[in-house]
């Protein structure tokens, strides 16, 4: 590793609340939590959907294959298998 960090740029904001944690598909799908749920982006910034959660989440990962994402919220884990995941 050369230890240079790729420019950063702004891609988009979320509905509601701030975004938390992340996770990127291999689609280059971003998968993020927010006060509104798991809010999902192209990787050009394009809201593609927003999967509504009983709790603000605060983390997200994929178990094997991507097929269910892992979701961490105020009171309790969530998980939800996404369509074409």
């Amino acid at each position: 590793m050369s230890g240079r960090k790729a420019p950063s740029r702004w891609l988009r904001a979320v509905e509601r609340g701030a975004p938390d944690g992340f996770r990127v598909d291999r689609r280059d799908w971003i998968w993020t939590s927010s006060e509104a749920g798991v809010q999902v982006f192209s990787a050009e910034g394009h809201r593609l959907g927003l999967i509504p959660t009983p709790q603000t989440g605060s983390n997200c990962c994929f178990g094997p294959g991507e097929a269910r994402l892992f979701i961490t919220a105020q009171q309790s884990p969530h998980a939800i298998d996404p369509v074409g995941g």
